[in-house]
């Protein structure tokens, strides 16, 4: 090698493990970009990558189905949603690909909870138990279980593709940067010597950045969990053919308790060292009832029990686990909107916060504190002349709650 040459890649070399000259981290995710044109192109390469769904043709779910899809409800539009909305609006966690973050803001109940999944012949499926507005069969609880996973799996899916669109559009900016970076290093080397041709590619690759290793982690959970999701969809079908419930066990129960929430989505649970399952959760208001089902493979059947059971039994533990399951685990919930615009501003912030932490922090907030207020007194008029122990205890530990997070 001539000595020249040896001088060139050197100077690259050093322009390399000058890491911050080339890649600097923004702290909402992406990289500093050039110029403020640079990032609008970013940005809506992305978001016209994520909402392709919206404009393209999708092709029906339903096992070995090659129709066109429309849109529909995973929650259904007039029963749930309308029973909680306000103006036709309701409150959800949104993506904003410009902060990288969810807001929690309003959606007209026309577009709340809809997406492409299936093809006019196979969204009759739920027609029967949409029209008599009945969740109490075996046949419509399953086949709600079954439009849920495939809500699940058609929304990580595109999660999916947008992750790896992001990390291969963030990889072409960090090559350009590289590129020039290296240019200036070593441009006085290549103006002296013209016949000398630098391949940047073999430079591009040498780091990983810490966006690219967070992205790479990203797809392996998104990719992990469709992979898991896929059987389980599999099985509730086979589960409905056969009119059995043999592969996904399902528990059920209703409470009289206006909750004012929609929810459909992934629980994840961890009764033990060692064991660690999904459900897939429904918590839905119908015909002044609300219906919570959790479903889940045959062989955590004990487990989903043992929590059943514990949610049962009083109804601050479900409206707890309820606030739980929109903060650390799903974002497919929708609220009544007087609700969040009551909440403190501080909290609301929190909320939002928790909602999209990757980690759990370890304390709840509280987010139905009105409804915990109106259920004291009720129980408070009920057991007036002669209160048990244990509700008094319960009651009290409540009333603790709703002081501490009064003003926060």
């Amino acid at each position: 090698m001539k000595a020249r040459e040896i001088i060139v890649l050197n100077e690259a070399n050093r322009a390399l493990d000058l890491r911050e000259d080339f890649v600097v981290l923004d702290e909402i995710g992406l990289v500093e970009f050039d110029n403020d044109n640079e990032r609008k192109a970013y940005f809506h390469k992305l978001i016209s990558e994520s909402n392709k769904w919206k404009i393209e043709d999708n092709i029906c779910m339903h096992d070995g189905c090659k129709n066109l899809t429309v849109k529909s409800h995973t929650i259904q539009k007039s029963e749930p949603l309308l029973s909680i909305s306000e103006n036709n609006e309701v409150v959800s966690p949104r993506y904003n690909f410009k902060t990288n973050t969810n807001d929690i803001s309003s959606i007209h109940i026309k577009h709340a909870s809809v997406f492409p999944g299936f093809c006019e012949k196979h969204e009759k499926l739920f027609e029967k138990f949409e029209k008599e507005r009945d969740l109490t069969s075996q046949e419509s609880i399953q086949l709600q279980i079954y439009r849920s996973i495939s809500r699940e799996i058609f929304a990580k899916q595109n999660m999916l593709d947008t992750f790896i669109n992001s990390k291969k559009v963030y990889k072409e900016i960090v090559s350009r940067k590289i590129d020039k970076i290296l240019g200036s290093k070593i441009q006085t080397y290549i103006k002296n010597d013209k016949g000398f041709k630098l391949d940047i590619g073999r430079y591009s690759k040498a780091e990983t950045t810490e966006i690219e290793m967070l992205l790479d982690n990203e797809i392996y959970k998104t990719k992990f969990a469709v992979d898991h999701f896929v059987p389980f969809r599999k099985d509730i079908l086979n589960d409905i053919k056969k009119g059995k419930m043999q592969k996904i066990y399902i528990r059920t129960f209703s409470i009289d308790l206006n909750v004012p929430c929609c929810l459909s989505g992934l629980t994840m649970f961890n009764p033990k060292k060692k064991i660690e399952y999904f459900c897939i959760t429904n918590v839905l208001p119908y015909n002044g009832k609300l219906h919570v089902i959790m479903a889940s493979f045959m062989k955590y059947k004990k487990w989903v029990d043992n929590y059943a059971v514990y949610l049962e039994s009083s109804p601050f533990n479900l409206l707890s686990a309820i606030e739980g399951w929109m903060m650390h685990h799903s974002d497919h919930w929708f609220l009544k909107p007087s609700v969040w615009d009551n909440l403190p501003k501080k909290r609301k912030n929190d909320i939002t916060k928790m909602v999209n932490s990757i980690s759990y922090p370890g304390n709840e907030l509280l987010i139905f504190t009105d409804l915990r207020t109106e259920m004291i007194k009720f129980y408070e008029e009920l057991h007036k002349d002669d209160m048990p122990l244990s509700i008094r205890e319960i009651l009290n530990d409540q009333i603790k709650n709703l002081e501490l997070f009064k003003n926060c």
